[in-house]
């Protein structure tokens, strides 16, 4: 479960987030929503679950059972899947979903409140392109970048400089005695006295040992979301092939080069929206 930026181009960006929505979390029954035929997912899961009926409660949940087609309440008891089981035999199981989803809650701004600065001064998350004080964004970021880079030096400073994790899984392959070998670092323990704390990623790896280099990555980084929304396409860096790109060759400067690209070819009145979204 986790937040991430969704940049939406366009004049109504809740209309272009909408076919992504999670049917399970949002209940919205909508055109987005596909009936999914799981009858052989659920046969395979009744010797694991002792009989056919607790195979369809596993994969679809209680009240799920109906005997005839025409019992079937998709408005309310059945909305999000039903089973039919005549005489003790599972006859067609179906679950209710968006194939597409990708969200299931969103919000303008968001932990990202403020993302664009405007021309005029202020902090907005959505306004025109040609608004948008690219300069000052870009210097906002280069100092707020060298700042939080002074912090994780000092932190650093009169220690051996630290191994990344990476390089650590890849020596050690217990995972338990890596983990017992990165933290014993007395960088890394200096890193967390500092309150450095970047959740699932290596600060090590996240800011390197070249100030002037992770301060360039974070100003290329200051206008690219986790994905983008534009004309219906739902654009991420894991899904490149929207850019003619192949998944596994996507590196951050290619997925920051592209959605520079593509920015700098829309009109200056294309409305532009930052949404942080959660699945």
């Amino acid at each position: 479960m986790s937040h991430f930026t969704v940049l939406v181009i366009g004049n109504n960006p809740e209309q272009a987030l909408a076919p992504y929505h999670e049917f399970e979390c949002t209940g919205i029954d909508d055109r987005y929503i596909r009936e999914m035929d799981i009858t052989e997912e659920v046969r395979g899961d009744v010797k694991e679950q002792g009989s056919v009926e607790e195979s369809v409660i596993y994969n679809l949940g209680d009240d799920s059972i109906v005997s005839d087609e025409s019992e079937v309440d998709l408005a309310d008891q059945h909305k999000f899947g039903y089973a039919i089981i005549r005489n003790g035999e599972l006859i067609k199981a179906v679950r209710r979903t968006n194939p597409n989803a990708k969200w299931d809650w969103y919000c303008l701004g968001g932990r990202w409140d403020g993302f664009f600065l405007h021309k005029n001064g202020m902090l907005t998350n959505s306004l025109r392109k040609g608004d948008i004080d690219l300069a000052g964004m870009l210097s906002d970021k280069a100092i707020e970048a060298k700042r939080d880079y002074e912090k994780f030096a000092v932190a650093v400073s009169g220690h051996e400089f630290p191994r990344t994790w990476t390089s650590v899984r890849t020596e050690i392959k217990d995972i338990d005695k890596a983990r017992e070998f990165y933290k014993s670092q007395p960088a890394i323990k200096s890193i967390k006295e500092a309150g450095i704390n970047l959740l699932f990623e290596c600060a090590v790896e996240h800011y390197g040992d070249d100030e002037q280099a992770y301060v360039i990555r974070q100003v290329n980084c200051v206008l690219s979301p986790y994905a983008i929304i534009h004309e219906g396409n739902w654009i991420a860096k894991g899904e490149m092939g929207w850019f003619g790109l192949s998944e596994d060759e996507v590196t951050q400067d290619q997925w920051n080069e592209k959605v520079s690209e593509l920015i700098s070819k829309l009109q200056d009145e294309t409305m532009l929206s930052l949404y942080d979204c959660h699945i």
